[in-house]
């Protein structure tokens, strides 16, 4: 992700959750079977 400067970043992330948490089995470990080995960003923005 690159807003632009002109924005707030009010917070950012990566979804990967640990064994323990639920959402886990889209992930997993390797050797793995997840739905994907890709991970979700997410950025909060103030205009």
């Amino acid at each position: 992700m690159l807003p632009s400067s002109d924005l707030k970043i009010l917070g950012s992330g990566i979804f990967w959750p640990t064994s323990d948490q639920p959402y886990y089995y889209l992930t997993g470990n390797f050797p793995f079977v997840p739905t994907s080995d890709h991970r979700q960003v997410w950025v909060d923005l103030r205009p």
